[in-house]
């Protein structure tokens, strides 16, 4: 009988997210944590890191009416394709 190998399995790492919104966590994470960096190289530099305000950008501020307009509108437009291709199907299978 084969022996199965006992391989500790990683979590998914940063650069291969599972689903979008851990791609954006990330992204905001590395954002935040690259503005209050302060630069290695630079003489003078305080050793103090300075807080970072938290910047709104314009996706957070999204109109919900028209985001949701959209979507029932591309639902819509979906079921009659798919109305049509059913009725499409039953007439081929009728006739043929």
């Amino acid at each position: 009988m084969a022996r199965r190998s006992r391989r500790r399995r990683h979590s998914p790492s940063r650069a291969n997210p599972r689903s979008f919104s851990e791609l954006r966590a990330n992204r905001d994470r590395d954002e935040e944590s690259g503005a209050a960096a302060p630069p290695n190289g630079e003489p003078g530099a305080s050793s103090q890191p300075t807080q970072a305000e938290p910047v709104q950008s314009a996706k957070s501020q999204a109109d919900w009416n028209v985001e949701y307009g959209r979507v029932f509108s591309d639902l819509k437009q979906l079921l009659i394709v798919s109305a049509a291709l059913f009725v499409l199907m039953l007439l081929v299978g009728l006739f043929l």
